[in-house]
């Protein structure tokens, strides 16, 4: 789709329909929103700008509207994005008591089983679920689905979904949802910023997104520790012999001698990327859960589908972004990754014109 001085024109009748179907979705969602009286609002464990801004624009918009709504996450919360949570109330996923409510909505979830602990909390209610997502890898688990994978972010997706119910933006559900779009796109760097990212983000600021607090937060917050810890991962870093394939390896023993919890660490399979021989960097860290690994894939390339390879280990997300977790030692799972990335990467090159 392209706009010509507020024309919009399809490129084909399949984009139309698509556009099309989008719309009703939106209508559908904002039917639900204003029918409902109780909701509980759910993201991925350890959420990132993208999940928690998305999330809180639409917990602003129902509270404003006299509704019951409850946010609850799991697992850690980067206080770097705590400004976002000024007078909200939400609650960790451990402390909290489910009750009755009439419609969950899940945010920036690429696989179901993300969310599975608060879906089995509250299945014995049977609300009318919906989900919000950007993720390829999603194929739907709501009543509604509302998942665009060409969208930037999940927090692109609300705006336009406000936009749609011609809603008021309030200068915090404008930080949220710029914080949402910014932190997902690289703060306007990766491939996946797009004309109507950057539109949608301008048109936030003049809605009153506060960009000196999102960046004073989230740009420049890096605590010493941190500093440290990624100095002392950078120092480990390996390289394929042609340098196109980078990996490094964050042990539970290395986040332990830093007192930095192994959330925050998710965010290092970036720096690799700005080599410029990089084709593809991944990150091995230990979960919380011993026996397990989580894998962070980053690809420069186009024709190398980062979430096509996770996939084949249970995992997913987007073609230049993606992740999984794996079971085995993390010397193992190294071993065995990026074994499987070299596979990867000289098929895909062979098989290229």
């Amino acid at each position: 789709m392209v706009e010509i001085s507020g024309a919009i024109i399809w490129e084909s009748i399949e984009e139309k329909k698509g556009e099309m179907m989008l719309k009703e979705k939106y209508h559908q969602i904002l039917e639900k929103l204003s029918s409902f009286y109780s909701f509980l609002l759910v993201t991925h464990p350890n959420p990132d700008g993208d999940a928690l801004g998305s999330s809180l624009a639409i917990y602003h918009l129902l509270k404003e509207a006299n509704k019951e709504v409850q946010l609850v996450y799991d697992g850690f919360l980067d206080p770097k994005l705590s400004f976002l949570l000024e007078n909200v109330n939400y609650s960790h996923l451990s402390q909290f008591e489910f009750s009755e409510v009439e419609a969950l909505i899940a945010f920036d979830i690429g696989d179901k089983k993300r969310i599975q602990k608060a879906i089995d909390g509250v299945k014995d209610f049977h609300p009318f679920v919906i989900n919000i997502d950007h993720h390829a890898s999603n194929r739907g688990f709501g009543d509604i689905d509302l998942i665009a994978p060409w969208a930037s972010s999940t927090g692109e997706i609300v705006y336009h979904l406000l936009r749609t119910g011609e809603i008021f933006i309030h200068s915090c559900t404008a930080t949220a949802l710029y914080t949402a779009i910014a932190t997902d796109t690289g703060f306007f760097t990766f491939s996946n910023t797009t004309p109507s990212s950057l539109k949608s983000a301008s048109e936030l600021l003049e809605m009153g997104a506060e960009l000196a607090k999102i960046t004073e937060h989230i740009v420049r917050s890096k605590s010493y520790a941190l500093f440290q810890l990624e100095r002392e991962y950078l120092n480990s870093l390996q390289f394929s012999p042609n340098h196109h394939i980078v990996w490094g390896v964050v042990p539970r023993e290395m986040v332990e001698k830093y007192q930095v919890p192994l959330a925050q660490v998710g965010d290092f399979v970036e720096i690799p990327r700005n080599i410029d021989t990089i084709a593809i960097s991944a990150l091995f860290r230990d979960e919380d859960t011993p026996g397990k690994v989580k894998i962070s894939l980053r690809s420069n390339d186009n024709e190398l589908d980062m979430n096509r390879f996770a996939n084949s280990f249970g995992g997913g997300g987007h073609a230049r972004a993606a992740g999984a977790v794996v079971e085995g030692s993390l010397e193992e799972v190294v071993e065995k990754i990026i074994h499987h990335l070299f596979e990867y990467y000289e098929k895909i090159k062979k098989e290229a014109p």
